[in-house]
């Protein structure tokens, strides 16, 4: 006993002592029970007591929309909601039940499913003011309809699923369905009539919702909780149980129990996202659904919490347990995996009155801490008295959460709703009394003995249960039961817990009074039915499972001899409880058999199955065949479990399957075996050919597809869909791609990216290319590794444009996706670029949910995949097929509509027009649509053609075959077929179309045989799959194509709806006619994508009424004649007669063909070149022809050939070494231009390389091209020439300047040699050349902050680095540059500094210190360096941003020496967990092209990817100072004779040096050809200064990379190789604007081989300037690169930029900076001058745009002068 109870009860022994003292004659009635100390006590516990909350739950959850509209607040198996849509859709539908009824006390029953919009219609409830009563349609229709007629519903919301019972339920209420596919539809029409419709505000006082339980008569109790009883109990409780912004929270409870409306509304009151599964899963598969979904909490019944897995219990932040008694080893176990909460609370009090957040804290449990109330436990005959701390008592709940009564029934709300029970007016000697109402539980509970006043359940007063989390009234079983049998029957309800162990039992006690009835067995209590009364029973069980929820079902019912009573004549439940203990579940069983027939299992499952009845219900596997699962002891638990169960055993079964089908035999027959097929895999490469060996075929795959042997996971044949697709992408490019751009917040689209990397690995089709292989034929290769990423881009429009030119064809990536910023923006595009070899309308969603399941951490599994398919195709015997085929097309026409303009014309769609056509919901109940639709388009065929046999093509799904899965299967699997139909007009409508579907069902199993394949079986089968028109029809989805939202982002790339996605079908139309049919419910859309050369869009608007007409005439009269709907109008009639062909006789039938004229005869005599003999020979394999009958002047398609024969050619043409596309051979119009086509060796080289650098297809490239008029630039020019020398040729960076196309810079380029000398540049200390003794390492490092620093170069600074090392030296340290690195989101502290000092000493440019030596500075690199890294806590409160700037401020000012490192890192990090990594370094060790290198670097050592390689920059010294400057003082000596540097000087003089400036952006989308954008600033800026100043010869400074000098992989050069240069222009007055951009052009490329030699060095050693007046550019041209603004950071972590230089740097020169924006279609120009003179600085930029306007295509052919 705890010390507390002992003292209470030594207390209450001298209490009743006292009193006997005090009047020994009193009745003990009269005596005190509780002491005046205990009575303190139990006010203290009580007091004060917590203040009633005025306001509602619904208002919570509008704050929290407002605040973040975009978060998910509901997360379902039917999609997701976020909280701004459940704010919009909960308003509308609020205002439309105020319209439809604003009465007050207004009751609206809602009957869902599982789904998203349950919580929609409850909060439009709330805020219309209404109160609302949810139900759960898995209840019986009885029960339900008894709880619709006690609210007297006017409305009634549903479900679309649940609409037809809630009709049946309801009859006299209005039903609205909710979703979203109805949503607009339904609610438009009422808000547009009162579209100022209001909310009025709802009153804390209304009732808010009302809870049906079991009531004692058989009817359901309505239990009334107002707004604010609800929200005083929810807002402590939500804050105990752990409701948090973050929670994921399940959505167990069944909406017939209170619970589940604290799973709606303290989630979404709290900003969290409510995860609801779908019934089926609920049941089924609750542990993969939260594993799925993701939860954090959960609520539930211990039962169902002991089936949870144990790493669901792992990842759960807390689990709240109710409706039941925890046992306290379930308590500790869990307990040692999350976060055990205890939950109590009856419906009248609302969900929790008290909450135990800790329940494995106690080696027992108790109810836990009052939750917006006051508990007190009275004598359970007298309310009015008080039971003694330690006694049991009934629990009294007082305060704000106690409901308002019950519905229509105040005798039994007076009853258990006390108002001012004596003890709480009396009050305590401590307290005094109140007034307050109370609500009776009859729950009998006692307090915690150590004293802290949490109460323990110890059991129930009354017949109320719980079994299983469900609250049963046991006198509502017994009222139903009694009502179906004999009426002198005793019954009794009861809840048993049967000998052997195992759950709780529901079971009934029953004693037959008939005279003939009851028999006495031996003395034993249990007694047996007489056969009348078993029929009774078996009468009486069905009828329950119409009236009560299957919980509420006895599971045995057991005989008795006589019934067990009480001295007071009630029935002795304690007595029937321990006769239900004494029995088994064996013994249950046999006295079921007594009400039931016994029939003996005897199929394979139903002895499985009846051996898991066995092990999940107990007991020996004696179940009959008609048992039924549930009167066996079975529930919905266990039907769970059963499940599982079944799955181990290889048998599929679900919870519906057991609720339906309850007895053994019917479980049987719903259940199957898992079947072996669907297990099966397909080994990799098993299904080539035998004699093609697999290590062959993988190394055949690899140089097809350029990549390494190691990648070839699998090789397998194609479709012919495939094959057919991957022949015409070549005539028509763009046909079969699509892309699709998504725009997302950058972090999402990262994380994205990533979920596309996981995905892909998981879906074999993404991975696939297509290869033709010489002698075989097309294969589709898999490739461990897809290469599918693209590189970052800076414009969308540009990236799309390069994508587009980037063919997708034989060898190359068939799916693609890159991420390109948002300028200006936290945004990213997401662009996926797909070829329909890979992909169809099917399969896609099926790919965007693998990958939106990777977003969110989640596995997909397919049953199968596309080699499954693959191999069922390769089964087939295609003589079957073609045989089919060629009987089928036996005879076709060569007719079809619509006709075509002239003999081989290409068709291509250029109108679209929509019609819709209505179809009355039962007008084709026995013909389906798909059929009239054929038959209705065969007939319009026919009427315009004049022809009663009709061929078209038809698009399928494919997916018919019989593959296990196949629906779940990723690939393209949709086929065309040509329909042919043969119309006979005297046979009726309805034979018509009957013989179409069967047509249709016939071909299913050979519709795969391919286009193609089928135009080869014979001349008829050629000229029926001359298609064109084309037939698509596509079905209406039966819900959204997909939520997008957070969660479910790549949703973002699916079509919005069925129009959309039909739409989307059009864009891929190579037919002059394609129809695109959306069925519907109500009709069908025809979407008609046509060549308006072909029919005219009058007369396609003509041809769609006909097929309106005719649909409407099948389904008026399927019994009339074809030929009486049959009919044109006079203007139909006349589109038709035009359209007709003709029976004209052809040249060729004449005997003449057009090459027999001379001018063939000609052309067949001339001498054929080396290409064309090769190709000649080729095509006479290839076609079956002697070459002697091959002619110059053939084209390969009049010679006979196809699509797939082209391919073929070019393999074979290559194999010779003849370099051809198959679009190439598409174009040439015979063999001498074909041969023509294929080009040398060295241009394709080149033209192979400008494709990667420029983006662009290389069939696009054309020899005549030129590099910058394709839009190359310097530093392209600088990768071109890298890449240049590592394929083996040798060119420059000057000519790639000089050249004028592709074929001169061909020409120019030489084959490198060993033998040409090249300068050493790796070798240290060479640059210091004659002074390398002089500035040795010893005595340098003497100059060196730590001297035991090792040195492994010094090389002397370039003249801007040397500025740049005293602009960090000295002050004001204009040369620091401060990188802000900014982590919305945690990171890996340690993996970043690691990160960060490997970048230190990957690039030696950041080991490298400066010192000053004899007057010279030098750059001095170490082997080693650790920089200093530094971690810093953002302190509570701070402005972060402030404080970080104090923190770089007070960096700056510190001193920063020679021979001390210039690189540091200082992390800040944030309370919330983001942080900023600032990142300092000097303009000495980088310039703004490295500068990106270096953030992907670091991005790429922090992730562990792949890290960008760099050029040491100390190469680049020695390279300059060695080969380059003593190349460049000549040219720089005659460039600048007799020049002169050009001042531009107002004549306002300078009091301070401040700098200004301003800015102006100008159109350049009409430069000339040829004319680089670069070009443009240099010469207006010329232009301005010689008109401003009256000089025809100026000389400015220009800003240039410093790295077109030559030297190998310049681009990749770390270090700061920027330099200024003087731009020198000598205008001649002949010249035209044109000439002068020419001139400037031509000096760029020319000086770009000497541009590393600094303004120094060039005043000093190639003018005659005087280098102390003319230490600087008075005036300077700069471009300035692009800044990296955001960054992928590795690991799902984004990382945005900020840069700041605390000190300005000193302005020396006027500066004209140019900016090129929106693609280069717009040049920004920025001038920077003084302060004092930015009013002339205004009139120079005028200047500027008007000389960029005379410079631009219009005027630059004028004279300038």
């Amino acid at each position: 006993m705890a010390r507390h109870q002992a003292v209470s009860q030594l207390h209450f022994f001298a209490l009743i002592l006292e009193s006997l003292f005090k009047g020994a004659d009193h009745p003990l009635s009269h005596f005190h029970n509780v002491s005046e100390d205990e009575l303190d006590e139990l006010w203290s516990w009580n007091t004060p007591l917590q203040p009633e909350l005025r306001f509602c739950m619904h208002e919570k959850v509008s704050e929290r929309a407002a605040l973040h509209p975009e978060k998910i607040a509901i997360d379902a198996w039917d999609g997701t909601l976020t909280y701004g849509q459940i704010e919009d859709y909960s308003d509308k539908l609020a205002k439309l039940l105020r319209l439809l009824d604003d009465s007050s006390n207004r009751i609206i029953p809602v009957l869902f499913e599982k789904s998203r919009w349950t919580s929609v219609a409850v909060l439009a409830i709330m805020k219309s003011g209404a109160c609302f009563a949810l139900l759960d349609p898995a209840q019986p229709e009885g029960r339900l309809r008894a709880v619709v007629q006690q609210v007297n519903a006017k409305i009634f919301l549903s479900s679309k699923a649940q609409s037809t019972l809630a009709a049946r339920v309801a009859p006299a209420a209005t039903i609205i369905p909710i979703s979203k596919s109805k949503f607009n539809k339904i609610f438009s029409p009422y808000t547009a009539e009162q579209p100022n419709t209001t909310l009025p505000p709802v009153s804390p006082d209304q009732p808010l919702y009302i809870q049906f339980t079991s009531g004692s008569t058989g009817v359901p109790k309505g239990c009334i909780l107002t707004h604010s009883q609800y929200t005083s109990g929810a807002i402590p409780r939500a804050a105990a149980v752990g409701y948090y912004p973050h929670s994921r929270v399940l959505d167990f409870a069944s909406y017939a129990f209170d619970v589940c409306i604290d799973s709606m509304l303290c989630t979404l009151a709290h900003g969290a996202t409510l995860c609801t599964p779908s019934d089926e899963r609920r049941m089924n598969d609750m542990s993969g659904a939260m594993r799925d979904m993701q939860v954090t909490f959960a609520g539930m019944t211990p039962s169902v919490a002991r089936t949870l897995e144990v790493d669901i219990l792992n990842n759960l932040e807390s689990i709240a347990l109710g409706g039941e008694g925890v046992s306290i080893s379930d308590a500790m176990s869990w307990g040692q995996r999350t976060r055990v909460v205890n939950a109590y609370g009856p419906s009248e009090a609302t969900v929790g009155a008290t909450i135990n957040d800790n329940v494995a804290a106690k080696p027992y449990i108790t109810m836990g801490k009052r939750k917006g109330c006051a508990l007190w436990l009275s004598d359970p005959e007298n309310h009015n008295k008080l039971v003694p701390v330690g006694a049991v008592g009934e629990l009294l709940i007082e305060g704000p959460i106690v409901g308002n009564g019950y519905l229509n029934n105040p005798s039994k709300t007076k009853e258990v709703f006390i108002e001012d029970p004596e003890f709480l007016l009396k009050g305590s000697k401590s307290y005094p009394g109140r007034h307050g109402r109370i609500y009776k539980t009859g729950d009998l509970v006692r307090f915690d003995p150590d004293g802290d006043g949490e109460p323990i359940f110890v059991g129930r007063q009354d017949q109320q249960v719980k079994l299983r989390g469900q609250r049963i009234e046991l006198a509502e079983i017994e009222f139903n039961m009694q009502k179906h049998l004999p009426p002198d029957t005793q019954l009794a309800a009861e809840v048993i817990k049967p000998s052997g162990g195992g759950e709780q039992t529901l079971v009934a006690f029953l004693v037959e009074q008939k005279k003939n009835g009851m028999r006495h067995l031996d003395g034993n209590v249990f007694g047996s039915f007489t056969n009348k009364f078993q029929d009774a029973l078996r009468d009486m069980t069905k009828q329950l499972f119409v009236d009560l929820p299957s919980y509420m079902i006895p599971s045995a019912y057991i005989p008795l001899w006589k019934m067990p009573l009480l001295v007071s004549c009630k029935t002795d439940r304690k007595r029937l409880r321990e006769i239900g203990a004494s029995v088994t579940r064996q013994d249950l069983r046999r006295f079921n058999s007594a009400v039931s027939e016994k029939k003996e299992a005897t199929t394979e499952m139903e002895l499985k199955l009846q051996s898991l009845w066995a092990k999940l219900l107990g007991g020996d596997a004696d179940f009959s065949a008609n048992d039924n699962f549930f009167s066996m002891g079975g529930d919905s638990l266990r039907a769970m479990r059963l499940v599982a169960a079944a799955r181990d055993e290889g048998v599929v079964l679900s919870v519906p399957d057991i609720m339906l089908n309850p007895t053994l035999s019917s479980m049987a027959e719903k259940a199957k075996p898992v079947s072996a097929e669907e297990t099966s895999d397909v080994p990799p490469f098993s299904m080539i050919a035998k004699d093609w060996d697999v290590d062959a075929a993988r190394q055949e795959s690899a140089r097809l597809c350029g990549v390494d042997v190691a990648n070839v996971e699998d090789v397998y044949p194609c479709t012919p869909l495939q094959e057919g697709l991957i022949a015409l992408s070549a005539k028509f490019q763009d046909a079969y791609v699509a892309q699709r751009v998504a725009t997302l917040p950058a972090e999402t689209a990262v994380r994205l990216k990533e979920a596309f990397d996981t995905a892909v690995q998981g879906s074999p089709i993404l991975r696939t290319r297509i290869i033709n292989v010489s002698g075989r034929g097309l294969f589709q290769v898999v490739l461990k590794d897809g290469q599918l990423v693209r590189e970052y881009s800076t414009e969308v429009s540009e990236y799309l444009r390069l994508d587009r030119n980037e063919p997708m064809d034989l060898g190359t990536a068939l799916f693609r996706y890159g991420l390109v910023e948002e300028p200006g923006s936290d945004k990213m595009n997401f662009v996926i670029t797909m070829h329909h070899a890979v992909y169809d309308g099917w399969s896609m969603p099926l790919v965007f949910d693998r990958v939106n399941r990777a977003f969110n951490g989640l596995h997909t599994e397919r049953p199968s995949s596309f080699k499954h398919f693959i191999k069922h195709l390769i089964s087939l015997d295609p003589a079957d097929a073609q045989q089919y085929w060629k009987e089928r097309l036996e005879g076709t026409i060569p007719h079809q509509f619509p006709p075509l303009p002239q003999k081989g014309y290409t068709t291509q769609a250029d109108s679209l027009l929509e019609h819709y056509v209505t179809v009355p919901t039962s007008a084709h109940s026995k013909l389906t649509l798909a059929t009239i639709i054929r038959g209705a388009w065969a007939l319009v065929s026919s009427l315009y053609m004049g022809h009663p046999d009709i061929v078209f093509g038809e698009t399928l799904t494919g997916r018919s075959a019989p593959v296990p899965g196949i629906e779940q299967i990723e690939g393209p699997m949709i086929t065309t077929v040509p329909i042919r139909v043969r119309l006979s007009l005297d046979r009726p409508i309805a034979e018509y179309l009957q013989k179409i579907h069967a047509q249709t069902v016939k071909q299913i199993p050979h519709e795969h045989l391919g286009l193609q394949n089928i135009r080869r079986l014979s001349k008829d089968a050629r000229v029926a799959c001359d298609l064109r028109t084309g037939l698509v029809l596509h079905p209406k989805e039966d819900e959204d194509w997909g939520t997008v939202d957070i969660r479910n982002p790549a949703n973002t790339f699916l079509p919005a709806n069925d129009a959309e996605g039909a739409r989307e079908a059009l864009k891929f139309n190579t037919y002059a006619l394609m129809l695109v049919c959306t069925l519907e419910e109500n009709g069908f859309l025809v979407m008609a994508s046509f060549d308006s050369n072909c029919i005219s869009k009058e007369a396609m608007e003509r041809v769609l009424a006909v097929l309106d007409r005719i649909v409407h005439a099948f389904l008026g009269n399927p019994e009339s004649k074809l030929g009486d709907v049959a009919v044109l109008d006079p203007v139909e009639a006349q589109d038709a007669e035009a359209m007709r062909p003709r029976d004209v006789m052809s040249d060729s039938a004449l005997g003449m063909s057009p090459v027999d004229g001379p001018e063939s005869m000609d052309a067949s005599l001339k001498e054929l070149s080396p290409n064309e003999e090769k190709l000649r020979s080729i095509l006479g394999r290839i076609l079956g022809m002697k070459e002697t009958d091959i002619r110059p002047s053939d084209s390969f398609f009049d010679l006979g050939g196809d699509s797939i024969g082209a391919m073929r050619l070019v393999s074979d043409a290559r194999a010779q070494g003849l370099n051809l596309t198959v679009a190439q051979v598409f174009q040439s119009s015979s063999l001498s231009d074909l041969a023509a086509s294929a080009s040398n060796e060295r241009e394709d080289k080149l033209a192979e390389i400008l494709s990667r650098i420029l983006g662009m297809a290389k069939t696009d490239i054309k020899s005549s091209d030129s590099f910058f008029e394709l839009g190359g630039d310097s530093i392209g020019a600088m990768r071109l020439v890298s890449d240049a020398r590592a394929q083996g040729l040798n060119i420059t960076v000057a000519q790639v300047f000089q050249s004028k196309s592709l074929a001169e810079l061909a020409s120019s380029a030489e084959e490198e040699t060993p033998s040409q000398p090249r300068v050493d540049t790796d070798a240290p200390f060479i640059a210091l050349g004659k002074d390398a003794n002089l500035h040795s390492p010893d005595r340098v490092g003497l100059y060196l902050e730590n001297q035991g620093w090792e040195i492994t170069n010094i090389y002397p600074t370039r003249p801007l680095q040397q500025l740049a090392v005293e602009g960090t030296v000295d002050l004001p340290r204009y040369s620091l540059r401060y990188e802000l690195i900014k982590f919305a989101t945690p990171i890996d502290r340690q993996r970043l500094e690691q990160a960060c000092q490997e970048l230190v000493a990957r690039n030696e440019v950041l080991r490298t210190v400066f010192v000053k030596d004899d007057g010279l500075t030098l750059g001095v690199v170490l082997s080693s360096l650790v920089v200093p890294y530094t971690e810093t806590a953002v302190p509570d409160g701070e402005d972060a941003d402030a404080f970080i700037q104090a923190g770089i401020k007070q960096d700056i000012e510190a001193p920063k020496p020679y021979g001390s490192s210039f690189v540091a890192f200082n992390l800040f990090t944030h309370t919330n967990g983001a942080s900023t990594l600032v990142f300092r370094i000097s303009h000495a060790q980088y310039d703004e092209i490295c500068l990106p290198i270096l953030f992907e670097q670091l991005s790429a050592l922090y992730a562990g990817t792949t890290v960008p390689e760099t050029v040491p920059f100390s190469k680049h010294i020695n390279h300059v100072v060695l080969d380059n400057i003593p190349k460049a003082i000549p040219y720089w000596k005659n460039l600048l004779s007799g020049s002169e540097m050009t001042v531009l000087k107002p004549s306002i003089p300078l009091t301070h040096r401040g700098p200004a400036d301003i800015y102006k952006e100008f159109d350049i989308s009409r430069r000339p050809a040829n004319i680089t954008i670069g070009s443009l600033p240099t010469a207006a800026w010329a232009l301005v200064l010689s008109r401003r100043l009256s000089r025809t010869d100026v000389v400015f400074g220009e800003v240039v990379s410093g790295r077109n000098v030559g030297a190998p992989n310049a681009d990749r050069i770390f270090g700061p190789t920027w330099q200024y240069i003087p731009f020198r222009v000598a205008f001649s007055k002949s010249w035209s604007y044109l000439d002068l951009l020419r001139y400037v052009q031509d000096q760029h490329m020319t000086s770009a081989a000497y541009e590393s030699m600094g303004f120094s060095e060039i005043v000093k050693n190639c003018t005659h300037w005087d280098p102390e007046s003319v230490q600087w550019f008075d005036t300077v041209v700069h471009q300035a690169p692009a800044w990296v603004e955001e960054m992928p950071f590795g690991n799902g972590v984004e990382a945005k930029f900020q840069t700041l230089y605390p000190h300005a740097e000193p302005l020396r020169e006027w500066k004209c900076q140019a900016f090129v924006k929106d693609g280069g279609r717009k040049l920004g120009i920025e001038i920077v001058t003084f302060e004092e003179w930015i009013g002339e600085a205004e009139g120079v930029l005028e200047e500027v745009g008007k000389a960029l306007e005379c410079l631009m295509e219009g005027r630059a052919g004028e004279s300038i002068f």
